[in-house]
């Protein structure tokens, strides 16, 4: 078992571990363009080299013209683009490292805060435990305590009978509506201020009415009908009385938190928990931050570098009717060995190059895959966060198992969506010292509970002199639409955990 703090603790060091692997490939990205430069720096030695001896054969008039000052030319352009761009790489990886320097920061101040924020909840955990056992004792909160839960019998008693009167009305009004000629005329309010038919009409549906016997049906329909929804508006009243008695308990619980003093505590707490959240806020752009510094540098790099590709392009130009054939025409035409040896430079050069654009092609691929590694598991950590399961009443049964799924998003075979659904299926909550829900729902905040189990029941032993206590929490009723706007507490008890 593993608390949900631990295992946000394994979700940031996977992270950790992302960062620095996704960092490590794109300083081996950076390194083989620096090579990449090298060769081609290189090849314009050998280029100056060949171009050197053809300027002595120029120089003695044993040669004809050829493109060698074209060629010296390209040279000087080509390493002045490619000096720029190792001073852009180099700003750039200077960005980067600042930019996850300051996330390391941020995270390395959570930790501390995260403290603080416990501490916050414990103190209000005590203070809030202590008077919920004080005002158990006390009698006018037993009477009021009385009235919530009777009144809430009564609309349970109420919502029974309502749902049998709708299971009645759908199995006795089923033969009705499966009629067609009585459903037909019921649809049109035959007989009604708001039937509208013309003269031929009207005679045609009073001679379909005598078929059915329409109008004895019709008010037998719609008494059946009528039940339901007089029962329903029954429900709502007693609900309002219902909680107009839950409002008045609630009452009496704020004073008594006040009175002791834990309001005050649970302030603080909320104000920690505030801070909490301003700093991921924070952490959430530095992430974001960072993933564009090292989105920049992956487009400065290699190939997607502008600098390099216009150095590439003035050397193609220059050398474009120029190939190893011919250079090596040239070449023997002087009597030194020197451009010969330059040619067979070019000829190696020529297949490193090869070797290291499907090594660029691989790191690419690397880095696009571990970038991906590391969105995934952000996200399931701002997942985590939004969720609450960092909450020190949060833990998880199968620690093992969620630090073998994170090692499978860092190698790429699971996504955030595969290990969130785990952690969802696998979260609990442990039960602290006092409701989460005492003195109502506002005061859920106050603990930090985990939002994806917030909305459930409790259970469990009593506190406070053997009392049952009602949540004032909303819940949907059982048999009614969800879109009637009325709710009530849903089944917690005081004893029960968070």
């Amino acid at each position: 078992m593993r608390s949900g703090q631990q295992t946000l603790r394994d979700i940031d060091n996977a992270i950790s571990q992302a960062r620095e692997t996704l960092d490590r490939t794109t300083r081996l990205s950076a390194q083989l363009s620096e090579d990449r430069a090298a060769i081609e720096r290189q090849r314009l030695d050998a280029i100056r080299v060949i171009a050197s001896e053809r300027i002595g054969l120029l120089s003695s008039g044993e040669a004809d013209d050829v493109r060698d000052r074209d060629i010296q030319r390209a040279d000087r352009q080509a390493e002045e683009l490619l000096e720029n761009h190792a001073r852009e790489m180099a700003a750039l990886l200077n960005g980067s490292q600042q930019a996850k320097s300051e996330l390391e920061r941020l995270e390395g101040e959570r930790e501390t805060l995260e403290d603080e924020v416990n501490a916050a909840i414990e103190a209000f955990d005590k203070a809030a435990a202590a008077t919920q056992a004080k005002l158990g004792k006390n009698a006018a909160y037993k009477k009021q305590l009385a009235q919530v839960e009777e009144a809430e019998a009564v609309v349970d008693r109420a919502e029974q009978k309502l749902a049998l009167a709708q299971a009645d009305e759908t199995r006795k009004g089923e033969p009705y509506r499966q009629d067609p000629l009585f459903f037909y005329l019921w649809k049109r309010h035959y007989g009604t201020k708001d039937y509208d038919g013309g003269l031929i009409t009207k005679m045609l549906d009073d001679w379909v009415a005598r078929l059915c016997d329409y109008r004895d049906a019709a008010l037998n329909y719609k008494r059946l009908t009528e039940i339901p929804k007089r029962l329903a508006a029954h429900v709502d009243g007693l609900e309002e009385q219902a909680e107009a008695e839950r409002r008045a308990l609630k009452v009496l619980e704020n004073e008594a938190l006040e009175r002791d003093g834990a309001a005050a505590l649970r302030e603080a707490s909320t104000e920690a928990q505030a801070r909490l959240d301003a700093l991921d806020a924070q952490i959430a752009e530095a992430e974001a931050h960072y993933r564009d510094r090292i989105d920049a540098q992956t487009a400065a790099t290699g190939k997607n570098s502008d600098a390099y590709n216009q150095a590439l392009g003035v050397l193609s130009e220059a050398l474009r009717y120029e190939d190893i054939p011919d250079l090596r025409l040239l070449a023997s035409q002087t009597r030194s060995l020197d451009d010969d040896d330059a040619i067979a430079r070019l000829i190696r050069l020529e297949d490193e190059a090869e070797d290291l654009e499907r090594n660029e092609e691989d790191a690419g691929a690397l880095i696009e895959k571990y970038r991906r590694s590391l969105e995934d598991l952000e996200d399931v950590r701002q997942r985590f966060k939004n969720a609450r399961y960092d909450a020190p009443t949060s833990e998880f049964p199968m620690g093992d198992l969620i630090g073998s799924m994170l090692g499978e998003i860092l190698a790429g075979a699971l996504t955030s969506n595969d290990i969130w659904d785990q952690l969802q299926r696998g979260q609990r909550s442990v039960r602290r010292g006092s409701d989460f829900d005492f003195g109502g729902g506002d005061w859920t905040e106050g603990f930090r509970i985990p939002s994806s189990r917030g909305g459930g029941g409790r259970s469990g032993g009593s506190r406070g002199g053997g009392m049952t206590r009602p949540s004032r929490m909303p819940r949907q009723r059982s048999g009614r639409s969800p879109s009637s706007g009325k709710g009530r507490g849903g089944g917690f008890r005081t004893g029960g955990g968070f």
